[in-house]
């Protein structure tokens, strides 16, 4: 009888090691899993920034186009960069919601952005004159860039490392198993 209570107790204590393996392993897959998503939602804000940045300078060149040749091609050029522009902006501002830093950036940098018509653009060609709201637009795109960088180097640490724990649990489990 006394040996039945040993066997008892080491499967008992098997079974709760097991549990405890399982437990951990799925925890790990999951901060994996929130990890990559992450990983993947920084990479989707730098692409928003890169596009606003790019479709801000198209807007510039179509408005300049414009002012030399009078042409109707760099107007409706202008008008439908201004449209991705502003789809750009507005994904981004929504990708950012959950940084209260990048969230005011994102307003400061929609702002500049909006403010930045067609015609303003077109004046500024004529006049050969620099543009404040492009260094300014280009200053804080730079700062969200360096602040989307910044993260991702933190979720591709916390990435690697929630694959360790889970190789090492893996291991440790088979081992003890």
């Amino acid at each position: 009888m006394k040996i039945q209570k040993k066997v008892i107790y080491v499967f008992a204590l098997a079974f709760s090691a097991l549990l405890f393996v399982a437990g951990f392993s799925v925890y790990n897959t999951r901060l994996g899993t929130h990890s990559a998503e992450m990983i993947s939602h920084t990479q989707e804000v730098r692409y928003n920034i890169e596009r606003v940045l790019s479709i801000n300078t198209d807007i510039e060149d179509a408005a300049r186009g414009y002012a030399l040749s009078a042409d109707s091609k760099f107007a409706d050029s202008c008008y439908k960069s201004a449209t991705s522009l502003n789809q750009h902006l507005e994904k981004l501002s929504e990708l950012v919601k959950d940084n209260p830093v990048q969230e005011q950036r994102s307003t400061e940098l929609v702002s500049l952005a909006r403010n930045k018509s067609f015609y303003a653009a077109q004046q500024m060609a004529t006049e050969l004159s620099t543009d404040s709201n492009a260094a300014k637009i280009q200053a804080i795109a730079r700062q969200m860039k360096d602040e989307e960088n910044r993260l991702l180097s933190v979720r591709f640490a916390d990435n690697q490392s929630a694959a360790k724990r889970s190789v090492i649990t893996t291991l440790l489990s088979c081992i003890f198993l």
